[in-house]
């Protein structure tokens, strides 16, 4: 027993020394196995930075991204009740931004096919002022008066007119105007989104809305309004103020002429029955209650002078 003892101790020296590995047997029961040899795990990869999130709108401001001021939403909203027309603005631009805002009729002039509007209601505002329903009266004399205006004013001017149609719809008009103030830039350069409108460097936001409210508009901007220096030979008229009527064009002695002068009234009629021009301005020889008699065109300047027939 001794000397196989010494044997194996002997074995198992010189396999050491050599490197050799003993029988599988013996050499799991003299060391324990080796653990396996742990792997490098690859690098992970940067993971991008989060997108930056919008930044949540506060009621009332702006909405900003990249110092463009966006805007996707402008909505009309409106109910009309007889006269009586309420109307709000639903958008995403802030209340400080300027808005112009009408409610207006259409109409034509005989002879022409270009459209006029004349307004119910008109303002400067701002979009904070439109968030909650406002109401407006439709008062159509007041729309009638301001035709008939037109009328006297263009007429005065030489450039007398009739109406030959009115719309029979009303047109609600929301409009953000270029020249606004901070944060916009000059011409709103800064203003995109989805209800912009843009005409060479110039960006507006415009919704305009039409609702059926035909009206009678029986004789409305029928009134022949005349030209004072193209009256017609054979027309009848009436003028606003009173109007000198003279014997002579170019009395020989204007002193005594003075005397001769007869006047017509506001309202009464004159008829032409001639034109003549004299140092550049037109007389009129005229037919009136008071006789026959010459009428200068510039003593008809400055008042309204209507045909009658």
């Amino acid at each position: 027993m001794r000397a196989t003892h010494h044997l194996i101790v002997s074995v198992l020296t010189l396999s050491a020394l050599v490197g050799c590995s003993p029988p599988e047997s013996e050499s799991a029961s003299l060391e324990a196995e080796a653990p396996p040899a742990m792997e490098t795990p690859p690098k992970a990869e940067e993971a991008p930075p989060p997108p930056t999130a919008e930044p949540v709108q506060k009621p009332g401001a702006f909405r900003i991204i990249d110092n463009q001021i966006v805007t996707d939403t402008f909505d009309v909203r409106y109910d009309l009740r007889d006269r009586q027309l309420t109307v709000a603005l639903d958008t995403d631009l802030g209340d400080a931004a300027t808005l112009m805002v009408s409610v207006s009729r259409s109409y034509w002039q005989q002879g022409s096919d270009e459209e006029y509007a004349v307004d119910y209601f008109s303002a400067r505002s701002n979009i904070g002022e439109w968030r909650h329903p406002r109401r407006i009266t439709l008062d159509h004399d007041t729309w009638e008066r301001e035709i008939d205006q037109r009328q006297r004013l263009l007429a005065s001017g030489g450039e007398p007119f009739t109406v030959s149609r009115i719309a029979d719809d009303i047109a609600i008009s929301f409009v953000v105007p270029v020249n606004q103030d901070p944060p916009f830039e000059r011409f709103n350069a800064n203003l995109r989104g989805d209800v912009v409108t843009q005409s060479g460097n110039l960006r507006i936001v415009r919704r305009v809305v039409s609702i059926p409210y035909p009206v009678d508009a029986t004789g409305v901007g029928q009134t022949r309004y005349a030209d004072p220096l193209s009256l017609t030979r054979g027309v009848t008229y009436q003028g606003s103020r009173e109007i000198p009527l003279v014997p002579e064009i170019d009395p020989p002695d204007p002193l005594a002429a003075l005397a001769s002068i007869r006047r017509l009234n506001a309202g009464e009629e004159f008829t032409i029955l001639g034109v003549t021009i004299h140092r550049n301005t037109p007389w009129y020889r005229a037919q009136t209650h008071l006789g026959d008699g010459w009428i200068n065109s510039t003593a008809l300047l400055g008042q309204e002078i209507v045909v009658v027939r």
